[in-house]
């Protein structure tokens, strides 16, 4: 048995190689790589078999792993091989009476297999999600073709948008995303700027590339080209602790308070892991401070810089640290508003791009949010239930347009002079936020307010977005010029945008990245998905509902009604209501169902001794039932 304790890389007995995250230990057996993590909550093997059939592949690892493992598949894909892989299989299993979850990738090339299988607690693998991606997707085997899009010449678009519009519209068709626009940047030109659907389900009127949508997390690269701002003029330093500047600042951790540094609130690598769902429950009265209020709460997880964990609350702290540093005498929010106004908004000529929520819906050309029912349909999106990112708004309360970001997509690219304009900060800290600070996974990292990779040899900066009703994404190839913005009016547009950068990717540089293939696995697998849950559920039977109907109670989620109204079982938190569906999940546990949007799928569980339960990810919030 061969040990390599992390950082380090490990040879397999075929000669493939993975690297080893640092505070994890693999072993090497035989055909078996085995990678234990620091907790031992996780159990994680790859084995390399001879063959072709990855099915038979997935049974002989999972009876390496647990000789006595019986359970059927709950979802199996097979997405259209690419990357220098010839075939792929992924199987899903339904959660363990243990409350473990389980899954299984057998990739192939050649006459060979490798086969990972990985089992363990939902917190567990959340939180440590970013570094078993980093093992799994270091794994390079001999022989394998790699792509150089770095040496390739890239072509401009030119005159195949019509190609790229024609794929766009089928995109669209088959999610039933009501409205979608892009704009693509080439060396400081809008090369393309379009719009698709309408503003409203039902309705008439045309997104357009002016139409504003809310851009949610990509709020942050604002945020962060702020700080960057803030610290050419010496009022702020990257390194500088966060308490020099706000000595009030506290954590659930006080030591890591003491120690967190400036940039470090906005590098998702501060060890504590994200808490929304108090954010889009109980946000109706919060105010700016109430966000370091919850900070003052929350605990780390995990150790600085350990690993990437997404933290909303933090990056809304840094922007509203910046405000302070840049005005000290206004309150959070209105320094924060002032400072995006006047420090980008305004030089980049970003006219109607704002935070001001109702200035943005009293705009004649702003579009409405719809999210997907566990039917797959789209559904408005109760407006007021975006106001969420009201108080929180330096991690996603913009609202802009595809031609509005154009322009600072083109000033990301560092060609300001294009636009006219001086650059909002220096090209050392306007780039210093893409410098790598967490991994996410092989040769991805988590930036300052931007996801930093290396794809295909060339490196690709990018940040997605999406709030209760839109969906944003935004990337740029720095060493080639170009890039591209994609906001959709629904929640379908995220499968949209991930297809679309695919298909630009190809147009560019002349690739096949298997973008149609690739969308529509990923489509029909959430149909799948979606089809499987609901057979697992039921309109609620009176005598099953009538005991728990009532108004329940959480510290941090507020207020929740649940109601039997002819016939069916709804749910009210006050900014949204959802009908619920009577759920008995594989693991024996039962639940309310969320049916509609913005949150369908989520679950409340029904606790034997009385209450509910929300657990989601590394929280847990119990609701008490009023008497």
């Amino acid at each position: 048995m061969v040990t390599v304790n992390g950082p380090g890389q490990v040879t397999t007995k075929a000669g493939a190689t993975l690297m080893v995250p640092a505070g994890f230990v693999a072993k090497v057996e035989g055909s078996v790589v085995t990678l234990e993590e620091p907790d031992h909550l996780i159990e994680l093997k790859l084995v390399e078999q001879d063959g072709e059939d990855l099915a038979a592949a997935i049974a002989g690892a999972w009876s390496l792993l647990d000789p006595g493992w019986s359970t059927a598949a709950e979802q199996t894909i097979e997405p259209p091989a690419k990357d220098g892989w010839e075939a792929i299989r992924v199987e899903g299993y339904p959660k363990g009476a243990d409350g473990k979850n389980a899954q299984a990738v057998a990739r192939r090339l050649g006459d060979r297999i490798w086969v990972s299988v990985l089992r363990g607690p939902g917190p567990a693998l959340e939180k440590r999600a970013a570094q078993v991606r980093s093992f799994l997707g270091s794994l390079d085997v001999p022989g394998m073709a790699k792509i150089d899009l770095l040496s390739k010449t890239l072509v401009p678009l030119g005159e195949r948008r019509a190609e790229l519009d024609t794929f766009i519209k089928g995109a669209l068709e088959k999610t039933g995303t009501p409205g979608f626009q892009l704009a693509i940047v080439e060396n400081g030109q809008v090369v393309h700027a379009a719009g698709f659907g309408v503003r409203e389900l039902g309705k008439k009127k045309p997104v357009d590339a002016d139409t504003l949508m809310m851009i949610g997390s990509v709020s942050k690269s604002f945020t962060t080209l702020l700080m960057a701002s803030a610290v050419d003029e010496g009022k702020l330093r990257w390194d500088a602790k966060v308490q020099d500047t706000l000595p009030n600042f506290a954590l659930g951790d006080p030591a890591l308070a003491a120690n967190l540094k400036v940039e470090e609130l906005v590098c998702a690598c501060s060890g504590i892991p994200r808490r929304d769902m108090p954010i889009v429950f109980e946000f109706e009265k919060k105010t700016p401070e109430d966000v370091f209020v919850e900070l003052a709460q929350l605990k780390p997880t995990t150790g600085l810089r350990e690993t990437f964990q997404y933290q909303n609350h933090l990056v809304a702290a840094g922007g509203y640290l910046a405000a302070r540093a840049l005005y000290p005498k206004m309150p959070a929010g209105v320094g924060y508003d002032r400072a995006i106004q006047e420090r980008i908004f305004a030089p980049l000529g970003m006219k109607r791009s704002t935070l001001d929520f109702d200035r943005a819906v009293k705009d004649p050309n702003h579009a409405l949010p719809h999210a997907v029912d566990l039917d797959g349909q789209h559904q408005k999106v109760a407006l007021g239930h975006e106001r969420f990112a009201t108080y929180i708004r330096p991690s996603g309360g913009i609202w802009s347009s595809a031609n509005e970001m154009a322009r600072y997509l083109t000033h990301e690219l560092g060609q300001a002079a294009a636009l006219g304009v001086k650059p909002i900060a220096s090209d050392a800290n306007r780039q210093h936020r893409f410098e790598r600070q967490v991994a996410i996974g092989n040769d991805v990292h988590y930036g300052l307010g931007f996801i930093v990779a290396k794809s295909k040899g060339i490196q690709v900066i990018s940040h997605g977005g999406g709030t209760m009703g839109f969906a944003t994404f935004l990337f740029f190839l720095p060493e080639k010029g170009v890039g591209a913005v994609m906001i959709a009016n629904g929640t379908g547009g995220h499968q949209v945008e991930g297809a679309v950068r695919a298909k630009l990717m190809e147009l560019w540089f002349g690739i096949d990245d298997k973008s149609q293939e690739s969308f529509d696995t990923g489509v029909e697998a959430q149909k799948k998905a979606f089809a499987q849950l609901l057979t697992e559920a039921k309109v609620p039977e009176a005598a099953f509902l009538t005991p728990l109907v009532g108004t329940y109670h959480s510290p941090d989620l507020g207020e929740l009604k649940l109601s039997l109204v002819k016939g069916e079982a709804w749910v009210d938190a006050g900014a949204f209501k959802t009908r619920v569906l009577h759920h008995i999940r594989k693991d024996g546990r039962v639940a309310l169902l969320f049916r509609d949007p913005a949150l369908a799928g989520l679950e409340l569980m029904i606790q034997p001794e009385g209450g509910l339960l929300l657990d989601i990810g590394q929280d847990k919030f119990p609701l008490e039932k009023k008497k």
